[in-house]
């Protein structure tokens, strides 16, 4: 019994198939409910309008006039009609107001979806605007940036250039061409097999 239970609780398709077949059941005893139900209605109809009839055709065989009771008792019938209509009207009247007081429940609700909407847009803006200045202000940072950079580099190279023109700048620029010999102009390139000739 165990390893079943075990079995049914391990395969969720095992699972979902008795489900389904406990809800169809379900489903079953409710529409077969419902069916009888029906048929009792119709029996009952059908009974109602059997008796009016059955009644008129005895008063056609008979001559004689109605009873008293008879009148007595459709005048009881007729009240009762009264007041079977006005509680249909009164249920007619209650199931439009449940129609309308959804509506009117849903105006504010609607109104309130616009504030959520606007105060969501007005907030999406003010982000979107505050991002936008951000950026704008990193933009002009980054220029600056740029800016002391290369007046930095500009100084710098003006203060190392003023430095060459001086005494050790000249000394340097004499070692360096010695470093680097004659221009090109001077003595063309010779490939190493036009050395040797």
């Amino acid at each position: 019994m165990e390893q079943l239970i075990d079995l049914i609780l391990s395969n969720p398709f095992l699972i979902i198939i008795i489900v389904g077949a406990l809800f169809s059941l379900l489903k079953g005893s409710k529409t077969a409910k419902e069916q009888q139900e029906k048929q009792q209605q119709q029996r009952q109809q059908q009974q109602g309008q059997r008796q009016p009839q059955q009644r008129t055709r005895s008063d056609q065989h008979s001559t004689r006039k109605p009873n008293p009771e008879q009148q007595a008792s459709e005048k009881r019938t007729s009240p009762l009609r009264e007041l079977k209509e006005a509680i249909e009207k009164e249920f007619a009247n209650m199931r439009e107001e449940k129609q309308v007081e959804p509506v009117a429940t849903e105006i504010p609700r609607m109104q309130q979806v616009d504030d959520m909407y606007e105060r969501v847009n007005a907030a999406k803006e003010e982000r979107e605007r505050a991002y936008q200045r951000g950026m704008d202000a990193k933009r002009r940072r980054e220029k600056e940036e740029k800016s002391l950079v290369s007046q930095y580099q500009q100084t710098k190279f003006k203060q190392s250039f003023t430095k060459s023109l001086g005494k050790q700048g000249l000394v340097n620029s004499v070692i360096m061409a010695e470093v680097l010999g004659s221009p090109r102009a001077k003595q063309p390139y010779q490939t190493p097999t036009k050395r040797r000739r």
